[in-house]
């Protein structure tokens, strides 16, 4: 992606973005960038509904990032990273109003993804 102009700082570029890396298997890339958005929308999402739903799907491709990272590097903190963050993300207080087809994401990343949801049920048994 450019790193300046018009789409630089369009959001919805950005996200598609992380989509394109994910899929070519660049999943350093994805978890750096979509750290950045995170921490870019972090307070706002607190407050402002679209960019609450912004940060939740740049927070998806933060764990999915680090699950496919740890899952290509054989690293297993990577993995309990990724459930971490899940549950984590579970804990804010806007999670209840995120709309379903964002939260479904994640639901479906856990079904797909044996070893993560099992260190995501061992990190919600810590909670």
């Amino acid at each position: 992606m450019a790193k300046n102009g018009w789409a630089a700082k369009n959001v919805d570029v950005r996200i598609e973005s992380l989509e394109l890396s994910g899929e070519e298997g660049k999943y350093g890339v994805v978890a750096s960038e979509a750290k950045k958005l995170v921490d870019l929308f972090e307070k706002l999402a607190e407050s402002d509904n679209y960019f609450r739903d912004k940060y939740v799907d740049a927070y998806y491709h933060l764990v999915y990032g680090y699950l496919m990272y740890g899952k290509e590097k054989m690293e297993p903190t990577q993995i309990s990273r990724s459930a971490a963050l899940i549950t984590e993300l579970e804990k804010r207080n806007f999670y209840a109003s995120v709309p379903p087809a964002i939260k479904e994401k994640f639901s479906k990343l856990l079904e797909s993804q044996p070893v993560l949801k099992a260190q995501y049920d061992q990190a919600k048994a810590k909670v």
